[in-house]
């Protein structure tokens, strides 16, 4: 009796703990847990696949890992827009499984549609990204493009199951798969480099890049019930509004590739396989730092959109203080490896930040305003100054087009949103509710 007794208050302190900690912030938690994981052993797969394939052929798989970015555009912006419905409809206590039917059936689409696409683009696309690499015939070439190509598109879209546990808040389940499949792949890597396999580079791929995407495809293939329950018609209502809505993301996205993962095509053409590789080991480490921040993202846009779909706005404020803050002690821990790289990333805190409680709403036109301008300067500047400077050049240019752009067009557009939410309940407002407008503004 006196263990029960004693266990009493441990079981309370755990209950209040986990009432007085948001969801939204648990969910974070378990990304941080899982993205330290992904880093950890994606830092160490860098040192096993160097003593494995040489700089050269190292180089190769680093630009086919910069490609993923772009394979990501498969969905068309499907997962955030299905992912934003399902919120707002969980704010209003709605029902949301047709949304969760029509995004499944809308992603095994797709999927066939980009394997399609893939396959099409592989020899030419292998050609152009691989020039330099002599010692690699077309073939070679072209099968590497394919393997990262269709797993990073199945990634992307099996992924949308990952969409729906956020919506639900239940991003926890989102976290586990991240970091089993990079795991999965460091061990079937080394086994790779152990053995007397012939294409080391082309195995190496497919062990890297084969568990996130089968462990996706079984994650989404619990979803698959959720189709029989729903009928035509609302299916194909309910995609039809997805596409709509998704068209703002979508283009949002392609228009951050452009700006964001246009680095390692643009090395490819002009630089050496030992600079990429510099630049690689360089960006992963501060990528690492930045997934970590990028995951509570992530576990907070539910939580934004349902406030503001219930004009909660007071707590958007809050939420843009902490996490600003956060964000930054956690970039700045790495400042003294590559400073440029720092201020680089301590820049996509303030914005992603701002960017992502606005997408929370889908309000895309500014991002359609803002982006492409920012893409055009990015794609210039990296250009001339990765001739004139190297790789240090990449980070300098993207710096400059963030500080030029959307840095602060984010920031003015949430304010000026904030304020005609508010403008027609102003003159009615009470004390309580001016002193949250004052607190948001501050």
């Amino acid at each position: 009796m006196e263990q029960f007794s004693e266990a009493r208050p441990v079981c309370r302190f755990a209950s209040a703990l986990t009432r007085a900690v948001p969801r939204h912030l648990w969910v974070a938690i378990s990304a941080w847990i899982s993205r330290a994981v992904v880093a950890v052993v994606s830092l160490a797969a860098i040192r096993i696949l160097l003593q494995s394939l040489g700089t050269d052929q190292y180089s190769v798989f680093a630009i086919l890992s910069g490609l993923t970015g772009w394979f990501f555009l498969a969905d068309l912006g499907t997962g955030f827009a299905a992912q934003n419905f399902i919120s707002e409809r969980r704010a209003k206590n709605e029902p949301y499984s047709d949304f969760i039917a029509a995004g499944t059936i809308l992603s095994l689409a797709l999927m066939t549609i980009a394997a399609a696409l893939i396959f099409l683009a592989a020899p030419v696309a292998s050609r152009f990204l691989f020039a330099q690499y002599v010692d690699l015939s077309l073939t070679q070439k072209r099968d590497l493009f394919l393997i990262v190509g269709l797993f990073s598109s199945v990634v992307a879209l099996a992924g949308f199951v990952n969409k729906v546990w956020y919506a639900r808040q239940l991003g926890f389940l989102a976290n586990v798969a991240p970091a089993i499949g990079p795991v999965i792949g460091f061990i079937l890597i080394k086994l790779v480099a152990a053995s007397a396999v012939p294409d080391k580079l082309y195995w190496s791929c497919v062990a890297f890049f084969a568990p996130p995407a089968i462990l996706m495809m079984i994650a989404a293939a619990t979803l698959l019930p959720s189709i029989s329950r729903q009928s035509f018609t609302t299916i194909w209502q309910d995609i039809k509004l997805i596409l709509r809505r998704g068209r703002g993301h979508w283009l949002f996205a392609v228009l951050a590739a452009i700006t964001l993962k246009i680095d390692y095509i643009v090395m490819s053409q002009s630089l050496s396989g030992r600079d990429i590789v510099s630049y690689n080991i360089a960006s992963m480490i501060f990528t690492s730092i930045f997934f970590i921040y990028a995951a509570m993202l992530a576990a907070l846009w539910p939580s934004c959109a349902e406030a503001i779909a219930t004009d909660r706005w007071h707590e958007i404020g809050g939420y843009l203080r902490r996490y600003i803050a956060l964000g930054i002690l956690l970039i700045s821990l790495g400042l003294g490896l590559i400073w440029l790289f720092g201020v680089y990333f301590v820049i996509r805190v303030w914005t992603d930040t701002f960017g992502m409680i606005l997408q929370s709403i889908s309000a895309m036109k500014i991002f359609l305003i803002a982006v492409p301008i920012e893409a055009g300067i990015a794609v210039a500047l990296q250009i001339l100054f990765v001739r004139r400077f190297g790789t240090i050049g990449i980070p300098a240019a993207l710096i400059v087009a963030y500080l030029c752009t959307v840095s602060w067009i984010m920031p003015v557009t949430l304010y000026r949103k904030h304020q005609a939410a508010i403008k027609p309940s102003a003159a009615n407002a009470s004390a309580v509710e001016a002193d949250q407008v004052t607190a948001f503004s501050s």
